[in-house]
């Protein structure tokens, strides 16, 4: 029933809800390598030192402040993304699909 629904209106609202719940985080899955591994590794790479950048503000005070925790957030989803990227063409590797 939950699938048909979401199906119908093409976002998982209850799903996500029910991973959050859990404490697990529900990401669509990337097609393997939309682009040549090295643009997807070094889009790891400059968005790794993003995220570093802007949780270095708040290193100092030991608390994420609301201005840094609003960027961390944007960083780590481009982050998060680029490594599903790079993960689903290493599984389609390892399980012979290219």
């Amino acid at each position: 029933v939950v699938l048909d629904l979401e199906t119908q209106c093409g976002v998982p609202h209850v799903t996500r809800y029910l991973a959050l719940e859990q404490r697990h985080a529900l990401e669509p899955l990337p097609a393997p390598l939309s682009e040549p591994m090295a643009l997807v590794v070094g889009r790891i790479t400059e968005e790794t030192g993003a995220l570093l950048s802007a949780a270095a503000h708040d290193v100092q005070n030991g608390v994420l402040s609301r201005t840094n925790a609003a960027s961390v957030l944007r960083e780590t989803d481009a982050l998060f993304a680029a490594l599903l990227e790079l993960r689903a063409a290493a599984r389609a590797v390892v399980e012979g699909v290219r």
